[in-house]
C-alpha cells in the first residue's frame, strides 16, 4: 500500500521532513508524466480589515529579500526567485526538489477556464449527475 498525498510540492516537502525526522520512510515526488502549477497568492481585504496601513506593512515586508528567503526555506518558490528579481542564497533552496521534476509541469491560464463547465463536469463526473 502507497499513501498519496496531493498537495504544493513545499507543503509536501514540509510534511516529509517531518515525517522522515521520525524515521518514516517518505519521498515527495513530482509525476514524470506531469502535473499542474497553481500559483497562489496573498492580498490585502481593505473591507475586511480595520487596519488596512498594518496589512499594507505586512505585504511590503513579504516582498523583501528577507521574506522571501524565508519562504524559500520553507520550500517555496518565492514571486521575486520566479521573476528573476532576487538571487536566493543556496541554503534557501536547499530543500528544493530539482528543477528537472518540473519538466512536464503544466501552467493553466485561469482565464480561460470556464466555472460553469467546471461545476458541470463535477456534477456529471463526481457527484454522478
Amino acid at each position: 500500500e502507497i499513501p498519496i498525498l496531493i498537495k504544493y510540492d513545499f507543503n509536501n516537502i514540509a510534511i516529509a521532513k517531518t515525517l522522515q525526522g521520525q524515521g518514516i520512510n517518505v519521498e515527495v515526488i513530482i509525476p514524470p508524466s506531469g502535473s499542474i502549477y497553481a500559483p497562489s497568492a496573498m492580498m490585502v481585504n481593505g473591507y475586511n480589515t480595520r487596519q488596512t496601513d498594518i496589512a499594507k506593512l505586512y505585504m511590503d515586508y513579504v516582498l523583501s529579500a528577507d521574506a522571501q528567503a524565508m519562504f524559500a526555506k520553507f520550500g517555496a518558490r518565492p514571486i521575486l526567485s520566479v521573476l528573476g528579481k532576487l538571487q536566493l542564497p543556496a541554503d534557501a533552496k536547499a530543500d528544493w526538489l530539482p528543477d528537472a521534476d518540473y519538466q512536464n509541469v503544466k501552467q493553466i491560464d485561469f482565464t480561460q477556464v470556464d466555472p460553469t463547465k467546471i461545476g458541470q463536469i463535477w456534477t456529471d463526473q463526481v457527484t454522478a449527475g
